[in-house]
């Protein structure tokens, strides 16, 4: 399909909503690095991050391909690591500082400009769906796709096992949520001393798992955020590498993903919480804890096959259910009361862009399309009465973390919440 067909085709949301998401990405555009991305706050996150230019690529997909295109072929131009790993974070020219600030906190998260963690892989995922829309433009971001996926494969799966593992509470993207609580005791404000010692310690194993394992480092774990996006990933890469011919790459993607769903499956499957959890791989344990992150391994086609996803939607795509509020999908169990903080929050009644569009993946991979629409439809009120934010209290709307001077991007993700036409209210 030519690139100027696909411009907000399938969007399903008001020309007015697509517009002030136009005006958003306009404002957190940036040169550099060769090339044209989003931050996705100008104040308070002035670099370039591999998980969010996903999300980004899937929103402007509906806005301008060819500008998703570009999101993508400069992340992977900018970030991408020798080892053929994509890095998290790479801060533009100019903020020095904000950097040092990171690196006092945190200890020496960065070589140069660019730290060796890395992100669950939104941008092959996103790569893939920009593939399968304007095919042979997008065949050169494919095969940076294919080339990302190889690369978690062969760098961070350890023990004989297909899932990659994280070294870093930051790996995860969701740091601080009700998974974490046993590694991270008192929460991500209490741990900051902790924090600085694993990044100290993962970087002195080469942020390689095995070696990790080997020096005792406190931090080795399968993540339902990174094993989730990476199955995900799997599936959407293949599926894009069959419909440009390239046969080989799809039967290499889909036998992947079946062993990484069976692993998933096999690891990170809580059934007392009806979700998916983490897996500390040090010790041989469970992570156990209710959090969004949990839905988005059941997105996949592979555990939908496996019935696992139903269980999901049935205990927690309800009304009642412990992370759906009034006013969103909340990143955990939402706690009467106990509002939304100031910074990142991956736990309790923060409602995220991402945590509203991971229930969405999960609803539409089912095809329960009246609770699809329901998240949409929130989400578009939270915007309609907060504008874009980091996130937002499920309890009251109530907005919190940044966003509040140039707003935030995530909520933009809503372009890419379609409902079909035909869909029952």
């Amino acid at each position: 399909m030519p690139l100027e067909t696909w411009r907000g085709s399938r969007s399903g949301v008001s020309a007015s909503l697509r517009d002030r998401c136009s005006a958003l990405f306009r404002d957190h555009q940036v040169e550099a690095f060769g090339g044209t991305f989003h931050v996705p706050d100008r104040d308070t996150y002035p670099a370039l991050f591999a998980w969010d230019s996903g999300y980004h690529a899937l929103s402007l997909l509906h806005l301008d391909p060819g500008i998703a295109l570009e999101e993508l072929r400069t992340l992977y131009r900018a970030n991408r690591l020798p080892d053929g790993l994509l890095s998290h974070q790479r801060f533009v020219p100019g903020a020095e500082e904000h950097q040092r600030f990171i690196e006092d906190l945190f200890g020496p998260m960065f070589d140069g400009d660019r730290t060796p963690f890395v992100d669950p892989p939104t941008a092959a995922y996103a790569a893939a769906r920009i593939s399968l829309a304007v095919g042979a433009p997008a065949d050169q971001l494919l095969d940076e796709a294919v080339s990302h996926l190889r690369a978690l494969a062969r760098c961070r799966t350890v023990g004989g096992r297909s899932l990659p593992a994280v070294l870093h509470p930051f790996e995860t993207g969701t740091e601080g949520s009700a998974l974490m609580r046993g590694l991270l005791p008192g929460g991500l404000g209490a741990s900051l001393a902790r924090l600085k010692d694993l990044t100290t310690s993962c970087r002195a194993a080469g942020m390689a798992p095995e070696a990790a394992l080997a020096s005792g480092h406190g931090f080795v774990v399968y993540d339902p955020t990174m094993c989730g996006w990476y199955l995900l990933a799997l599936e959407e890469v293949a599926a894009a590498c069959r419909a440009r011919g390239r046969a080989a790459d799809a039967e290499e993607g889909e036998a992947r993903a079946r062993v990484v769903a069976q692993d998933v499956g096999a690891l990170l499957w809580w059934e007392e919480g009806h979700i998916f959890a983490a897996h500390d791989v040090a010790r041989s344990v469970p992570l156990h804890g209710i959090g969004a992150m949990g839905l988005v391994p059941a997105a996949s086609r592979a555990v939908a096959e496996s019935g696992l996803s139903q269980k999901v939607a049935d205990h927690h795509l309800r009304p009642d259910g412990p992370m759906w509020g009034p006013y969103g999908f909340s990143a955990g169990a939402i706690v009467p009361d106990s509002g939304v903080g100031t910074y990142v929050q991956w736990d309790g009644n923060a409602v995220w862009g991402a945590t509203a569009y991971w229930a969405y993946l999960l609803a539409a991979r089912l095809g329960r399309w009246a609770e699809a629409r329901r998240l949409r439809d929130q989400l578009m009120g939270l915007i309609d009465g907060q504008g874009f934010r980091e996130f937002y209290d499920a309890l009251t709307g109530e907005p919190g973390g940044a966003g509040a001077g140039s707003g935030f991007t995530w909520p933009a993700l809503i372009l890419d919440m379609a409902i079909p036409s035909a869909a029952p209210s």
